[in-house]
């Protein structure tokens, strides 16, 4: 018995080669990739701080006064909030400063 493929019957086409002439070009410009960057790095700060805030279990023992590290997890997921409201006043602010490709009509095709 003869497979599918040798009779013929194939789900898979062959696609042309491309022609015509090509360049490299970037869509996104560095405002976007960094603030995307900054953005999915706090996030991931923000994940872990909260469930440390959630839960604490890094209780040490002795004076209170003498460590404070709820306060400096405290901090840092408030600098972490800080960074991540900020890329979306940057990204909000390139809807309408960025080129074609990143402006407010090309999120609506």
């Amino acid at each position: 018995m003869r497979t599918a493929a040798e009779r013929g019957l194939s789900l898979a086409r062959k696609v042309p080669p491309p022609s015509g002439e090509y360049r490299w070009g970037y869509l996104w410009e560095w405002p976007i990739r960094a603030m995307h960057w900054l953005a999915a790095g706090s996030i991931v700060v923000l994940a872990l701080t909260g469930f440390y805030i959630g839960r604490p279990y890094f209780i040490t023992s002795g004076e209170a006064s003498a460590h404070y590290l709820m306060g400096t997890v405290r901090f840092i997921h408030f600098v972490a909030a800080g960074v991540f409201v900020a890329t979306a006043i940057v990204r909000i602010y390139w809807l309408f400063a960025g080129n074609q490709f990143e402006r407010l009509r090309a999120l609506f095709p």
